[in-house]
């Protein structure tokens, strides 16, 4: 499965450097404390950076929770080992990796403490190549963590099979 993850620079090239993928909520434990309780992670978020409002709140609570993988009512398509990721960069860069384990929760660095494994198959892709070769539809999406192509499984599997072709002509 396809997922997209947008990220700052510094998040980006430190996960690069280091095999992971991280994302950052303002919460101070594991996402997976809240496996099975969406609502009790959003009230917990609530009134934190971004998380001004409920919905918005509830918007990030599912967006970890999918990131940690949980199977939690009203999250959908939680990642798991196995998936591809586009990390991406706004305006700036992209990287294409596989997650290889389970979400944990790095308590010793403030700033990248929801992380997963990730083996990278292209790091560092300028924009305009990616937006050329697999197009700039693939990261159009107004959250942190989406699926490329929305609720249109057609378009998904479109823009999943241009990402699989990518890879496998870097690889070659």
């Amino acid at each position: 499965m396809l997922h997209a993850i947008r990220a700052t620079g510094e998040w980006h090239d430190y996960g690069v450097i280091n095999r992971v993928v991280v994302i950052d909520f303002e919460l101070d434990s594991s996402a997976v404390d809240f496996c099975g309780n969406k609502e009790g992670l959003a009230l917990h978020l609530l009134g934190r950076p971004y998380n001004s409002t409920i919905k918005r709140a509830r918007s990030s609570a599912s967006q970890l929770l999918k990131f940690a993988g949980c199977e939690t009512p009203g999250t959908v398509d939680p990642i798991s080992a196995g998936d591809i990721i586009l990390y991406a960069v706004e305006n700036g860069k992209v990287s294409i990796g596989e997650i290889e384990g389970d979400y944990f929760f790095d308590m010793d660095s403030a700033a990248y403490s929801h992380c997963r494994k990730v083996k990278w198959h292209a790091a560092d892709i300028p924009r305009p190549e990616f937006n050329s070769e697999i197009g700039n539809d693939a990261l159009k999406g107004r959250q942190a963590v989406f699926r490329p192509g929305g609720g249109d499984k057609s378009r998904r599997l479109e823009i999943e099979n241009r990402v699989l072709r990518y890879i496998v002509q870097r690889l070659s």
